[in-house]
């Protein structure tokens, strides 16, 4: 498995790749996240070509059993949101 990149490593790798500074890429970064995250909670997918598709699913309440006591428990229905990546990302 390799090396995980967090929000911060990634403002600098991209800083140095376009030659702007760290607060220019962090703004970006942070607006392109508040967009996504705003149309998912819309309902909304969002597609970023040759990268992958960001949706929401609608889970089902469902029956549960805690591992640790064996009772058997009720998860609420929720929404998830689902990534699934282009076939020209990897």
């Amino acid at each position: 498995m390799g090396e995980v990149i967090c929000k911060e490593a990634l403002v600098q790798i991209v800083s140095e790749r376009t030659d702007e500074s760290q607060a220019v890429v962090r703004r970006i970064l942070k607006g392109l996240m508040e967009t996504i995250r705003s149309e998912l909670s819309n309902r909304n997918q969002v597609v970023l070509r040759n990268f992958g598709r960001f949706y929401t699913v609608h889970k089902l309440e469902r029956r549960a059993r805690n591992p640790r006591t064996g009772e058997s428990v009720v998860v609420p229905s929720r929404w998830v949101v689902k990534f699934k990546p282009s076939k020209n990302l990897v």
